[in-house]
């Protein structure tokens, strides 16, 4: 039987959620998620993280590796748990 691999690029149609993404991008999706939904911009966020505004969008982006020193930083700028980024 022939196995079929998907990348991790793959992406459902808008209306769904997207199945196929990375870690990366799953935790920065819902870093902005929640980011918006407090209307704070990505400058404001990274000044309360301390974090570079420039990495918090690589962050959202999926774009690079964030240390679990970080998550904790950017929940505690969020003000909630870290469990909540996931």
């Amino acid at each position: 039987m022939p196995v079929v691999v998907l990348t991790t690029k793959f992406k459902i149609y808008k209306g769904f959620k997207y199945i196929f993404m990375n870690v990366k991008e799953k935790l920065g999706e819902r870093i902005c998620e929640l980011r918006r939904e407090q209307s704070l911009s990505q400058e404001k966020l990274a000044l309360k993280a301390n974090i570079d505004r420039a990495y918090m969008h690589l962050i959202e982006k999926g774009k690079t590796n964030v240390s679990i020193e970080l998550i904790e930083k950017i929940a505690i700028a969020l003000e909630i748990n870290i469990k909540d980024l996931f």
